[in-house]
C-alpha cells in the first residue's frame, strides 16, 4: 500500500531582471513570478520507503492537457528536465525556462511564439518559432554557458512542404521527429553534418510510422505502421529491427489486433513500451478495452519480456531505469524491479491543497520529476525534488 504524508512549506521568491538583445535577434527575459509552493511527500512501498519528495508548484499553464501529455503521438509541450535541473515549460503565449534555483527565463521575439520541446544534458534546447500558423522554424538553442549564444538552425524546407514535428534531442545534438505527408508519418533524423533526412534513407527503406524515443547512441525506437496494426521498430543507424516477428510472444490471438503506444529507449538499447490488444478485431473492429500491458525488448539479447505494471503508461525513463508516466489517470513512478506507485494516492484531498497530479512527463538522473496536474480547476506544472 502507498502512503503519502504532505507537510506544507514555502519556497523562496523570484527576482526580476532583464538581459540585452542577443546577436540573433532574440531577447531573453527573467520574468517576475509568484513564489513556488512546496509540499513534502513520502512515497512508501512495503516493506520500505522508496523516496521522499518535495512537491513544488511551477505555476499555471493555459495549454490543454492534450498538448502537455507525452502519451500521445506528435509534438509535446509538456515540461522536461535536464540532469543539471534546468526545466523547460510552455504556455499558449510561448515557452519559458526554470533554472535550478527556479529563476524563470522566457525567450521573446517580436511577432513570433517560441515553444520549447526538448532539452539535453548540455542544456541545449530544441525550440520551434511560429510567426504564423503556417510558418514554423526549428532551432537548437545552446543555453549551457550563456543565454545569448546564437541558435543553430534546423532547415526543414527540403521536406517539400510536409508538416514537420521534431520531438527529441540527445546530448550530441541529434534531433528526431516526423514529417506528415500522409496519415502515418515519416520518421526523420537531423544532424548538423547531414541535415534532415528520412530514417533508413541510405538503405532505401520506405519506413512509415512515428519516432518515439532517442538515446545518446543515436539509436531510435518508434512505431512502424502496417495495414491494421503498428509494431515497434529499432534503428541503430545501420540496421532496422521490426518487432513484428515477435508477434506471437505478445499473446495476441488469431483474429485479434495489437496496438503499441508508449516506447522508450534506455542507454543500453533496451526498449520498454506499452500495448493493448483488441481480441475481437475482425468480429468487432471498434471494440477497444485498452487494458495496457507492458514489455521490454533488448537489442543485445533480442528477448521479449511481458511485464505486469498495473496498466502504467510511460512518459520518460532515466539512466537508473526509473520510469515515470501515468496510471489510471494519475501521475505514476516506478523503480526498476518494483511495482508502479501512484504519486498521490493516500492523503485526504484537503491535505494536499487541492492538487491532482495527472502525468509525470520527465525524470532526470538525480530523480527530479516534472509533470502537470490540476489545482482547483486550473492546470498547473509541478517539480518533485527528492530530499
Amino acid at each position: 500500500m502507498v502512503f503519502l504524508y504532505p507537510i506544507f512549506i514555502y519556497g523562496d521568491g523570484i527576482s526580476e531582471r532583464f538581459l540585452d538583445q542577443t546577436s540573433d535577434g532574440f531577447i531573453t527575459i527573467v520574468e517576475e513570478a509568484p513564489p513556488p509552493t512546496t509540499h513534502r511527500i513520502k512515497l512508501h512501498q512495503s516493506p520500505s520507503i522508496v523516496a521522499t519528495y518535495s512537491l513544488i508548484d511551477l505555476g499555471e499553464t493555459d495549454l490543454p492537457q492534450s498538448m502537455l501529455t507525452h502519451l500521445q503521438d506528435g509534438t509535446s509541450l509538456g515540461p522536461k528536465i535536464s540532469n543539471k535541473g534546468k526545466i523547460i515549460c510552455n504556455e499558449s503565449k510561448g515557452g519559458f525556462v526554470f533554472e535550478k534555483n527556479l529563476e524563470r527565463h522566457a525567450p521573446k521575439m517580436q511577432g513570433s511564439r517560441i515553444y520549447l520541446h526538448g532539452i539535453n544534458d548540455n542544456e541545449h534546447i530544441l525550440q520551434s518559432i511560429r510567426s504564423s500558423p503556417y510558418s514554423v522554424e526549428w532551432f537548437i538553442w545552446p543555453t549551457g554557458t550563456s543565454w545569448d549564444t546564437p541558435r543553430i538552425a534546423i532547415e526543414t524546407v527540403e521536406q517539400e512542404g510536409y508538416k514537420v514535428h521534431l520531438t527529441t534531442i540527445n546530448d550530441f545534438n541529434v534531433v528526431v521527429g516526423d514529417a506528415m505527408p500522409f496519415e502515418y508519418g515519416m520518421p526523420l533524423i537531423w544532424t548538423e553534418a547531414r541535415g534532415l533526412y528520412r530514417v533508413g534513407h541510405r538503405f532505401q527503406l520506405n519506413l512509415q510510422g512515428r519516432v518515439k524515443s532517442l538515446n545518446n547512441s543515436s539509436a531510435i525506437a518508434g512505431k512502424s505502421h502496417g495495414k491494421h496494426e503498428n509494431f515497434p521498430f529499432y534503428w541503430d543507424g545501420k540496421e532496422l529491427t521490426n518487432l513484428f516477428s515477435f508477434r506471437k510472444q505478445f499473446c495476441c490471438p488469431v483474429g485479434g489486433k495489437i496496438q503499441f503506444e508508449d516506447l522508450l529507449l534506455t542507454g543500453d538499447n533496451t526498449m520498454l513500451g506499452t500495448f493493448w490488444i483488441n481480441d475481437r478485431f475482425f468480429e468487432d473492429p471498434h471494440h477497444t478495452d485498452e487494458l495496457y500491458q507492458a514489455f521490454s525488448w533488448s537489442a543485445k539479447t533480442n528477448e521479449i519480456r511481458i511485464l505486469d505494471l498495473k496498466g502504467m503508461r510511460f512518459s520518460a525513463i532515466n539512466s537508473d531505469k526509473r520510469l515515470v508516466g501515468a496510471m489510471n489517470g494519475t501521475a505514476a513512478y516506478r523503480d526498476e524491479q518494483l511495482m508502479p506507485i501512484d504519486l498521490m494516492s493516500a492523503p485526504p484531498q484537503d491535505s494536499i491543497q487541492d492538487w491532482r497530479l495527472i502525468e509525470a512527463t520527465d525524470i532526470n538522473d538525480e530523480g527530479q520529476i516534472v509533470g502537470f496536474g490540476t489545482r482547483g480547476d486550473k492546470t498547473h506544472l509541478f517539480l518533485a525534488n527528492p530530499l
